[in-house]
Order: C-alpha cells, then structure tokens, then sequence
C-alpha cells in the first residue's frame, strides 16, 4: 500500500498483494500530483527505499527535493551545513505525519483488523478507512469554522446591544 498526506487528507496511491518494489511509485504520484495540479511538488519525504538513483535523478530533473535517510548500501560523503540538517529533520517530521496516520488507521479506523476473503473487498475497506479519516478531518473544519461563525455572531450581537444602551450624547 502506499499513500500519500496533501494538506492533512490522506490519498491512497496503490492498493496491491503483489511483490514489488515500492521504489517503483514515486515517479508515478509525482506525475499523478503534477496532472491534478499543474506543477510538481516542492518536496517529497520519502522512506529509504525510494533513495534510488532512479528517483534521486528524477527529483533533480524537476526541481523537487527529495528528503530522507539514505539507503544502507549507500555511504554519504557530503558534509551538511546546519541549514540543510534542519531542512533535513523538518522534511523528517513531516514524514513523521505520514507515519502516524499509517498508526492511527491501524488503531482507529480497524486497518490492523481487515478479514475479507476477496482481494476487491479488502480494497474497499482499506478505501473506506481513509475515506473516513478525510471525512473526520473536513468535519473537524467545519466545526470550527462553524464554531468562529457563531463567536463573530455573539460578539456582534454584544456589540450592537451596548451600542444601543449607550445614551446620547446629546440627552443629558
């Protein structure tokens, strides 16, 4: 399975039980992401597994900045500046994002509990999990937008009941 966090929701790239290297979709969301929206991302975090040549040199071909731990097989000799070692764990915490919403699936939405018997079922209900965690997150806006609305109303409605209290100041 791989997903991917836009602004909070969450986007289920590829459902698949095939063995297959995961390294192998990355070039393929950053297409997917510049057809919906028109330019590709400003950076990928991505797991060590994605650190291949291949998508190292894509990544520079098209301006994105590719951030995450180098492969084991690989040995960098670069020296960081401090710059590009906070740029490097704010990319980190980023993908930390990612991490916890894999656990929070698994704990909350029953991802660790899926038995359907048909490979078609399970994509549903690994979909629907997500479907509902974006769900939760746009009534969670709501909410609060909701919630901002009404504390404008009141405070309005403060406002204008002073305003009408208020005496002249021509009556006294």
């Amino acid at each position: 399975m791989s997903i991917s966090d836009d602004n909070g929701f969450v986007n289920v790239d590829r459902i698949s039980w095939d063995n297959y290297n995961e390294a192998n979709d990355l070039i393929a969301c950053a297409e997917k992401y510049k057809e919906e929206r028109g330019y590709y991302p400003e950076r990928i975090c991505a797991d060590s597994i994605y650190m291949t040549l291949g998508n190292k040199k894509f990544c520079a071909d098209h301006a994105i900045r590719l951030s995450g731990r180098p492969r084991k097989k690989q040995i960098e000799s670069e020296v960081q500046t401090p710059e590009q070692q906070e740029l490097f764990k704010s990319d980190m915490r980023k993908r930390s994002v990612i991490e916890g919403r894999i656990g929070t699936s698994k704990r909350k939405y029953g991802l660790d509990r899926i038995m359907t018997k048909l490979m078609e079922t399970s994509r549903t209900v690994i979909s629907m999990a997500f479907f509902v965690m974006n769900a939760e997150k746009i009534l969670r806006l709501l909410r609060l937008l909701f919630a901002l609305f009404l504390s404008m109303y009141f405070a309005m409605l403060c406002m204008c009941e002073l305003w009408r209290r208020q005496a002249p100041l021509w009556a006294t």
